[in-house]
C-alpha cells in the first residue's frame, strides 16, 4: 500500500564542487572541462522499497522491532511477508560524490587534411569528437541510522562510464557514431553474487560493455531550391556490432540491457516540415 506523508521535512543540502576548463591555443576547438562533485543531503526525500525497509530493519546496530522501518512491513503466519507500506519519507541522510570529464572537438576536415600535408581549399565538412567521462566514488544512503549497501561497482552503477559520440556534417549529410562503455561491474556490488563456469573459474562481474549506435541521415531539402523546408530521411542502427549477453550473464538474471536482449536492430524514419 502507498499513500502521502503529511509530516515530511523540508530538505537541506551542502556541497561544494571544484573544477576547471582546458582550452590549449596550440589545439583550436578542443575544450576539456573537469569537475568533482560533493552533495550532502540531510532528511533527503525519498520512497522506500521493501528491501531498503528490511535492510535498515535487520542491519541496525540496535534492532527494534517497533521502528517505522521495522513496522512497515507485516508478516503472515507462517512468518511470509504479506504486506508492505510504500510512500515519501525522510531518510536520515544521503552522500554523493563524483567526478565528471568532458572533452569536445570540433574541426574543418579540410584543416586536418592539409595538416597532414595534403593541399585542399574544398569544404570537405566538420568532424566533431565529444566524450563524456563520469566516475562514480560514492553513493551513500543512510535509513533510521543504517548506512545501506553500496550500489557502486554494480551493473546498474559502475564506478566508470564513459560515451563518445563522432559527428560528421556536410551539406545536408550526418553521420552518427555512438560508442558506450562501462567498467567490469560485479554481479552485486559486495562481490559475493558468483558462479562457477565450466573450468571451475569463480566469475564475479561481466566485463568491460562496449556498445555501438550509428545513424545515416540527409536533408533532401538541401538538393533543390523549390522546398526550403527540412525533409530529413534517416536510418539508425543500434547495437552494430550485435552483442549479446556474455561471460555468463545470461545465467545471472537481470545483468544485461535491453539493447542485449533485442540484438541489432534497424530503424528508419522520415521527418518533414511543412
Amino acid at each position: 500500500m502507498s499513500g502521502g506523508n503529511p509530516d515530511l521535512l523540508n530538505e537541506t543540502a551542502d556541497g561544494w564542487t571544484i573544477g576547471g576548463i582546458f582550452q590549449p591555443e596550440f589545439i583550436p576547438g578542443l575544450t576539456v572541462t573537469a569537475d568533482y562533485i560533493n552533495i550532502e543531503i540531510a532528511d533527503l526525500i525519498d520512497v522506500r522499497s521493501l528491501e531498503q525497509n528490511l535492510e535498515a530493519c535487520y542491519d541496525a546496530d540496535d534492532f527494534n522491532p517497533g521502528s517505522e522501518v521495522c513496522q512497515a512491513f507485516t508478516r503472515d503466519a507462517s512468518g511470509q511477508i504479506s504486506g508492505f507500506l510504500s510512500g515519501q519519507t525522510n531518510a536520515d541522510d544521503a552522500a554523493y560524490e563524483f567526478v565528471d570529464i568532458r572533452a569536445d572537438y570540433a574541426f574543418e576536415v579540410a584543416d586536418l587534411f592539409n595538416m597532414l600535408g595534403g593541399d585542399s581549399n574544398r569544404d570537405l565538412g566538420e568532424l566533431s569528437i565529444d566524450t563524456i567521462i563520469f566516475h562514480a566514488i560514492k553513493r551513500d544512503i543512510i535509513v533510521d541510522g543504517v548506512t545501506l549497501d553500496n550500489t557502486i561497482g554494480g551493473f546498474g552503477d559502475p564506478k566508470w562510464s564513459s560515451t563518445t559520440d563522432f559527428t560528421y556534417e556536410r551539406g545536408g549529410l550526418r553521420l552518427f557514431w555512438r560508442m558506450f562503455q562501462q567498467d567490469d561491474r560485479l554481479y552485486s556490488p559486495s562481490g559475493n553474487n558468483t558462479f562457477v563456469d565450466e573450468n571451475d573459474n569463480i566469475i564475479r562481474d561481466d566485463g568491460w560493455r562496449f556498445m555501438h549506435n550509428a545513424s545515416i541521415a540527409y536533408d533532401l531539402s538541401t538538393l533543390t531550391d523549390a522546398y526550403d523546408k527540412p525533409i530529413i530521411i534517416q536510418m539508425n542502427v543500434d547495437n552494430v556490432f550485435d552483442r549479446a549477453p556474455g561471460r555468463g550473464l545470461r545465467r545471472v538474471f537481470g545483468n544485461f540491457g535491453q539493447a542485449e536482449i533485442f540484438g541489432r536492430r534497424f530503424t528508419v524514419r522520415a521527418r518533414v516540415v511543412f
